[in-house]
């Protein structure tokens, strides 16, 4: 089943509101502002082989397995080779932000956490990759993992979750001027059964709150209960629970863990954990507030639901 959430957190209607976090993008505003679409989940868990990039480890045992689209994570695996970069400031009209250039520690880096959304641009394996690890001097750090310059260096551990159904495709998109992830799916998929395991794979666009985002999925395909696989993405700043509040906007994130429940009404509602990557490289970890903390560019998800 798809879902096309129209109406939702436009960048335009938030402005009006006197949104102070509202961005708006270079390109047109898609009325369209949730793509999800489900079907039957497959899990794997699998060896990263040392000596290949990121991609190639990750690419390899899932196209084997026929996974279309995947969230992965992976935990305690070492890289050398490693490159990423940093959230930026967009240095032109173009973008409302960028990345920065290429860093390439000498050192052999260790992975803490990573989230990363599996899928295909331009008809070959692709991936996009947010991680967390600890420099020489012992700091957390993190960014996004550039997929063919960062090789495994010793076999590490990974699970993916996410369908043969459903794939992850990236394109161009209009509004931001990015290329990125959407999920995709034939006309003719045949709908769910309520007694398969369910994989959604999902995308929210520009100034969609992040928990409110999750939440409308899950009501608008009747989901009474989910678990977050993978979430991968970036948002406006960030404002924690606890009080803590990132005022810079450019902000990368990955899902810690998250879960879905239905609260004293019965309606779906979102606990999740996020580590926040900032223009530092600095990690910022905490539970965000609901309805403060728009998405920026896009964030990509896999839940596993059930009824």
């Amino acid at each position: 089943m798809h879902a096309s959430i129209t109406g939702f957190s436009l960048a335009a209607e938030m402005a009006l509101a006197g949104q102070p976090k509202a961005l708006r993008h270079p390109g047109p505003v898609d009325p369209n502002r949730i793509d999800n679409f489900e079907g039957r989940s497959r899990s794997l868990d699998f060896t990263l082989a040392s000596g290949v990039s990121l991609l190639d480890a990750v690419a390899a045992p899932l196209e084997a397995s026929g996974l279309k689209g995947a969230g992965v994570t992976f935990k305690n695996v070492r890289f050398k080779p490693f490159r990423y970069v940093l959230p930026a400031h967009s240095p032109d009209v173009e973008h409302v932000a960028y990345y920065s250039a290429t860093h390439a520690p000498a050192e052999e880096i260790e992975i803490v956490c990573a989230n990363l959304t599996y899928g295909r641009k331009e008809d070959a394996p692709f991936l996009h990759c947010h991680a967390t690890w600890r420099d020489r001097t012992g700091r957390m750090c993190g960014g996004h993992v550039l997929p063919f310059e960062a090789f495994v260096s010793a076999p590490g551990q990974a699970s993916a979750f996410g369908t043969d159904q459903v794939a992850m495709v990236s394109k161009f998109d209009p509004e931001t001027n990015f290329t990125l992830f959407r999920p995709a799916a034939p006309a003719d998929m045949p709908a769910q059964s309520k007694s398969e395991p369910r994989c959604i794979l999902a995308r929210l666009k520009p100034n969609v709150d992040l928990i409110e985002g999750i939440e409308e999925i899950c009501r608008r395909l009747n989901v009474s209960r989910a678990v977050v696989r993978s979430g991968v993405g970036s948002i406006v700043g960030a404002e924690f629970e606890d009080g803590r509040i990132i005022h810079e906007h450019p902000t990368e994130i990955l899902v810690l863990s998250g879960y879905i429940a239905p609260d004293h009404d019965g309606q779906p509602r979102a606990d999740l954990s996020i580590a926040v990557i900032d223009m530092k490289g600095s990690i910022h970890e905490g539970k965000p507030v609901r309805g403060r903390n728009p998405v920026l560019i896009c964030f990509e998800l896999a839940l596993e639901a059930s009824y």
